[in-house]
């Protein structure tokens, strides 16, 4: 079906084990797939496993979908107090 992935603005961090740095995965190699990273930040060796895209994919957007993209780097003050919501059925979240 020759997918498209875009990847814009995102932190990803790889794990210590040397056998995981590869964000992308995938299964078998039919068809043709591109993967484009958009402003990422890759810390620890994390990477795409073949970044084939060249340009961009642009997104089928109209005016009401649109939006501006944070930089990549704030994303971890965007997410520092985020985690699982301590609820129970005599705590409502």
């Amino acid at each position: 079906m020759s997918p498209s992935i875009k990847s814009e603005a995102n932190f990803f961090v790889a794990p210590n084990d040397v056998g995981n740095k590869e964000v992308t995965w995938r299964k078998g190699e039919k068809g043709l797939w591109k993967f484009y990273s958009v402003g990422d930040v890759f810390k620890n060796g994390a990477s795409f496993n073949k970044q084939t895209g060249v340009g961009g994919a642009k997104p089928n957007y109209n005016q009401e979908q649109n939006f501006k993209v944070v930089n990549a780097g704030s994303v971890k003050k965007l997410t520092s107090e985020s985690g699982v919501l301590l609820c129970s059925r005599s705590l409502i979240c």
